[in-house]
């Protein structure tokens, strides 16, 4: 469906909806994740997807059915696996079958260790002015210490790779440390050129 994308974005079904598929399509990314019944995904597949709790779906195990949104942008899928399974994706085909849900699982199963790694050194500080602050503050700063420790050990870094979280982020504790020190003594001896030129050469005005 979608031509080569610079990213393909996997997600759980608390944020797959249609009009956001589109949207990431639109902008040059695939997407694939589950879908909730209420997520505005095609009726017929959300009906089947709450009589599945009855154990009236109607589906074989091991079926799959896809259908395509009216603009043909999204596909909408129903697999019978040991639950009926309801996804939404741009990226994959309805002559793919289950290569979607394997690489789905493979993909979120990044995500669960990510989770996993940002436990092991997540902290309990009390944020006391908003909701967005424990989320900028918390959540998206523990993603990018854990992400970048990842990046740097799988990658091709200019230094030896830090195997130890810990030692990871102290390195980039005190980069940060020093980066700051630095750049407060240069504010300091600019305000005390700043204000020795304003006062004058000394014994002025005698």
């Amino acid at each position: 469906m979608l031509p080569p994308a610079v990213y393909h974005v996997f997600m759980d079904n608390l944020f797959s909806s249609s009009d956001l598929f589109l949207s990431l399509r639109q902008h040059g990314h695939g997407a694939t994740g589950t879908a909730r019944a209420n997520c505005g995904i095609y009726k017929d597949l959300a009906v089947s997807k709450n009589k599945d709790k009855l154990g009236k779906s109607g589906y074989e195990f091991n079926e799959i059915r896809v259908i395509p949104t009216a603009d043909n942008q999204v596909n909408q899928i129903a697999w019978k696996d040991n639950a009926l399974v309801l996804f939404m994706s741009t990226v994959f085909k309805r002559n793919e079958r289950i290569e979607f849900a394997a690489e789905y699982n493979n993909e979120m199963n990044h995500v669960d260790r990510g989770d996993q790694l940002r436990s092991y050194h997540s902290y309990d500080h009390p944020v006391r002015r908003g909701a967005w602050q424990a989320l900028t503050w918390h959540f998206l700063l523990e993603v990018i210490l854990v992400n970048s420790y990842v990046l740097q050990l799988h990658g091709q870094p200019s230094w030896k790779r830090y195997t130890s979280q810990v030692e990871w982020r102290e390195r980039l504790y005190n980069d940060i440390f020093k980066a700051f020190h630095h750049d407060t003594q240069l504010r300091l001896k600019r305000e005390k050129i700043r204000l020795h030129s304003l006062s004058g050469p000394s014994g002025w005005g005698g």
